[in-house]
């Protein structure tokens, strides 16, 4: 009997560019949900004036048998490198690394093999979760970010944000000491949360005026880990903005994934 096939869903924002718009998606009947936006506000279209597209960021879930791969870019000064960096992560998820020190490695192989792209940068990261260890592990590059949220167990940061941008053929900048890693074992319940800066500075550049820590605890208890309620609550949270800020001044990208099922 032959294996099921891997599920990949991948969002680019060169396909979902039109300010005021968002794609939601669901996959693994249920269990990972993606959500993408341009944005709502006419200061994305300003700031990026003279750009071919509006929306750079990019979302990625490839599940498989054997382990998940989850992946949120924020491209900076064009999309070649956030579309085409994680367009080679969806193409070779089966072979990619375990280990942080290994990812970081096959990572400067990728950006050697597609060479230089210009201008054009991205935050990333990227998260493996094994179901035979239950472990989830990876790195980040940037400032896009990934939580883990625990029934009665609050909202933890995985990774610390960093102010370094990667970018093809730049092997330096995927050196490992420039990304901060990360190895957790989750139990039951619990739910990992990936997002570019597009929610913590969805009123632009002004991280206390827009959605905090505590906000997506919140809307992580209001959701109870269901991960379709929890990506529309984030997305929702960042397009409006919250306490009267202005939101949906940046491009988002959110994914959400409950990979041991809900709570019993």
């Amino acid at each position: 009997m032959n294996a099921p096939r891997p599920e990949t869903c991948l969002l680019l924002g060169a396909d979902h560019g039109e300010l005021g718009t968002a794609v939601l998606q669901t996959a693994a009947s249920g269990q990972v949900a993606l959500a993408l936006s341009a944005g709502v506000d006419e200061s994305v279209r300003t700031r990026k004036e003279g750009a071919e597209h509006l929306n750079e960021d990019v979302a990625l879930a490839w599940l498989g048998r054997d382990r998940w791969i989850l992946a949120v870019a924020d491209g900076h000064e064009g999309i070649e490198a956030s579309h085409r960096l994680v367009q080679q992560l969806a193409m070779h998820a089966p072979t990619y690394p375990r280990h942080p020190n290994e990812q970081a490695r096959w990572w400067r192989d990728v950006a050697k093999e597609l060479g230089d792209v210009g201008y054009a940068g991205t935050t990333l990261v990227v998260a493996v979760w094994e179901p035979l260890t239950a472990h989830v592990r990876g790195l980040s590059y940037g400032d896009s970010r990934i939580w883990r949220w625990r029934p009665r167990g609050g909202l933890r940061d995985l990774a610390e944000p960093t102010h370094n941008f990667v970018r093809p053929g730049d092997l330096y900048a995927w050196h490992l000491d420039h990304a901060s890693t990360f190895d957790e074992r989750l139990q039951t319940g619990d739910v990992l949360l990936l997002h570019s800066d597009g929610v913590t500075e969805c009123c632009y550049r002004t991280p206390e005026a827009s959605v905090t820590q505590d906000d997506l605890e919140a809307l992580c208890e209001l959701a109870q880990g269901d991960p379709d309620a929890l990506a529309r609550a984030v997305l929702d949270a960042s397009l409006q903005g919250v306490r009267g800020q202005p939101g949906g001044q940046d491009n988002v990208a959110v994914v959400v994934a409950r990979p041991l099922g809900a709570v019993r």
